[in-house]
């Protein structure tokens, strides 16, 4: 009898750790990545085998990081999370795993944060069908409500993290709707004249250049890790991501090829129209993908603050001396979101006219520093095969997918760099790499002066003042 609560708590917590991945992975990628605008897959390619190509080469790419990333996260953290910044502060060193918290408290939480709300807005016109609203208005209306929206689901996350937890799990089922009704009706209902029939010539100009959407795709599967602190079966974070990564390649693949078949365009809003029309069920199927985009936002306000908890118990930031509780730490990132996509938006609507245009391009620069990152923390973990200075249970056939992965993320890479230089249309992109880089690394000197200089916690101790009423005593010169 005592068995069975423990059964049923790991399973719970596997799903949550499951549908937390699957809840920032899919979704958002699909719907504003796919189709044939400037910086999107399609976009870059000009061909549906060579987007078709990519899909996979980056499923695969995924599976064999995870099974690195599983040995990885077997490892012991001082504070016991499952970051990123934790992993690089245990396999590289204190300074760089700094690095890797202030570009994701600064930089990336804020763009996909920022990115998810302006979407789930602009998906409401989309489902609203305003034809007399004017393209200033939209916008304007975007950026205030897209905010509220942002600020009150991470409040809510903050006050009610429990809750949260359970609304994800439920509103990952409930965003799958209209992700199953496109994934079986452009082979149930092509159309003709669909991407197959006019995307015909083969180019591989632009072909490494449309790996960028397609890694922010991607790259969600790795932060359900972050919530490894708050569940108490720790082996359940590697085998729900890998399930998680096994599933979301299987499911891109397929839903692609769908949009490709039952649009010109790749675009999963075209595929509604030409295949149901304009009436309840196209409305109603639009209205579900705004569901979706909220949860995406929902998922990421869950991991951001667990993030940023996890680097100030680790002295990797400087948030300053006093006891921190969680709703401060939240309120934190709050406001970091807030002012990076505010800068965002002042940029955007003048010059581009249009609330997602930049944050969309700059969506792409941080997911290309994100693989940069994972490129670096799995070549550490070759090295710790080596020296042996990390604890972990070793994984059979590490070698093999590691060097996989640095070979496929090593040449994509450099060829992306390439292709900044080589095609002019490439120039925006580079100059938003530019950008973040410039940005993370000046913000990472401050706050190095700001640890250097001693200010830090009495003793060494940060307080935890969270659900789990922790102390957590870290070594700073670790």
């Amino acid at each position: 009898m005592m068995g069975k609560p423990k059964k049923h708590i790991k399973l719970f917590e596997f799903l949550s750790v499951f549908s937390t991945a699957v809840g920032i992975t899919i979704g958002i990628g699909i719907y504003l990545k796919n189709d044939n605008e400037p910086g999107h897959v399609l976009g870059f390619t000009q061909n549906p085998f060579l987007a078709i190509a990519l899909w996979i080469l980056v499923g695969i790419l995924g599976m064999a990081m995870i099974m690195v990333f599983i040995e990885v996260s077997s490892a012991n953290t001082k504070s016991g999370h499952g970051t990123l910044a934790s992993w690089a502060n245990l396999f590289i060193g204190r300074k760089v795993a700094s690095y890797y918290a202030i570009f994701y408290i600064f930089l990336y939480f804020p763009t996909l944060l920022t990115f998810f709300a302006m979407f789930s807005v602009n998906a409401m016109f989309i489902a609203l069908n305003l034809q007399n609203v004017s393209e200033e208005t939209k916008n304007i209306v975007t950026v205030i409500v897209g905010f509220i929206f942002l600020i009150l689901i991470a409040l809510s996350n903050i006050f009610f993290r429990k809750t949260g937890k359970a609304i994800q799990t439920i509103g990952t089922f409930i965003k799958f709707i209209p992700l199953l009704v496109s994934l079986f009706i452009g082979f149930i209902h092509p159309i003709d004249g669909n991407v197959f029939d006019t995307f015909k010539d083969i180019k591989f100009g632009n072909f490494f250049m449309g790996l960028l959407p397609v890694l922010f795709s991607f790259d969600g599967f790795i932060y359900g890790a972050s919530l490894q602190k708050e569940v108490s079966n720790k082996n359940v974070v590697p085998k729900a991501l890998f399930a998680a990564m096994v599933f979301i390649t299987i499911f891109y693949l397929l839903e692609v090829i769908s949009l490709f078949l039952g649009t010109n365009d790749g675009s999963v809003f075209s595929l509604f129209n030409n295949v149901l029309g304009t009436g309840i069920g196209s409305k109603i199927l639009n209205w579900f993908i705004v569901i979706t985009a909220l949860m995406s936002l929902h998922a990421m306000t869950l991991v951001a603050p667990a993030s940023m908890q996890a680097s100030r118990e680790e002295n990797l930031i400087y948030l300053g001396k006093k006891e921190l509780k969680m709703w401060v730490i939240g309120a934190v990132q709050i406001a970091v979101t807030v002012t990076v996509g505010a800068i965002m938006m002042a940029i955007s609507l003048p010059v581009k006219h249009d609330a997602l245009a930049i944050v969309d391009t700059f969506s792409n620069a941080t997911s290309l520093t994100v693989f940069v990152l994972y490129l670096m923390l799995i070549v550490a973990v070759c090295v710790n095969r080596k020296t042996g200075k990390v604890e972990v249970n070793k994984i059979k056939g590490l070698w093999y997918y590691a060097v996989f992965s640095i070979a496929i993320l090593s040449l994509s890479l450099a060829y992306i760099a390439y292709m900044f230089f080589a095609f002019k249309e490439n120039f925006e992109t580079m100059i938003s790499i530019f950008i973040v880089l410039g940005t993370s690394f000046g913000l990472w000197g401050i706050n190095e002066l700001l640890l250097k200089k001693g200010m830090l916690p009495p003793q060494n101790k940060v307080i935890f003042n969270g659900p789990e009423k922790k102390l957590a005593t870290i070594n700073a010169n670790s």
